[in-house]
C-alpha cells in the first residue's frame, strides 16, 4: 500500500481507506482515495523487482516443502497437523 519505503505515505493511504469505510453501503463498492504515484512508468520498476525476486520466493518455497531428498513433505505435515484437531479437515 503506497510508495515502497515512504511510511507517511503508506499511513496515510491505510488512514484513508479506513476512514473511508463508512461510505461503502453496496458489495463490491469502490471508493477512489486521492493518491497518485509520484512518477509515471512506476509499475515497470515493480514488475522488474518480482521478476529479480522470483528466485528467492522459489527456493524458499521449495526448502520449506521438501527434504534433502526432494521428497515432497509439506502436504503430510498438513494432515498430520490437521489430525489434532477435532474441526480441521484435510
Amino acid at each position: 500500500m503506497g510508495i515502497p519505503n515512504d511510511p507517511d505515505n503508506q499511513r496515510a493511504i491505510v488512514r484513508a481507506a479506513l476512514e473511508s469505510l463508512s461510505r461503502f453501503n453496496a458489495p463490491g463498492q469502490i471508493v477512489d482515495l486521492p493518491f497518485e504515484w509520484p512518477e509515471s512508468g512506476w509499475e515497470k520498476e515493480v514488475e522488474r523487482t518480482y521478476v529479480e525476486e522470483a528466485h528467492i520466493v522459489v527456493d524458499q518455497r521449495t526448502r520449506g516443502e521438501f527434504d534433502a531428498e526432494g521428497r515432497h513433505f509439506a502436504k503430510t505435515l498438513a494432515e498430520e497437523a490437521a489430525g489434532y484437531c477435532k474441526d480441521c479437515a484435510v
